[in-house]
């Protein structure tokens, strides 16, 4: 059965400057930034607005380092 998830980012800019917002979005649209071990997560360019509204896709995903050891699922190794 597939699972699908949605999550939230919750950004907050003070002063709230006319614009703020896109151009936080703009600027690291695209940035990969790791958050947690091997977790990985970018975000994409904001879509055009409609009054001041704007909204955008949230990818997160594993890094896997094929130099690392593995384990064998079958054998449990």
């Amino acid at each position: 059965m597939a699972i699908l998830e949605y999550h939230a980012l919750n950004v907050s800019a003070h002063p709230h400057v006319k614009g703020i917002y896109r151009e936080l979005f703009e600027r690291v649209a695209g940035r990969r930034i790791n958050y947690f071990g091997e977790k990985t997560a970018a975000i994409t360019k904001p879509s055009a607005s409609s009054n001041g509204v704007f909204w955008g896709s949230i990818y997160s995903w594993t890094e896997i380092d094929p130099n690392e050891r593995i384990i064998d699922t079958l054998l449990m190794q």
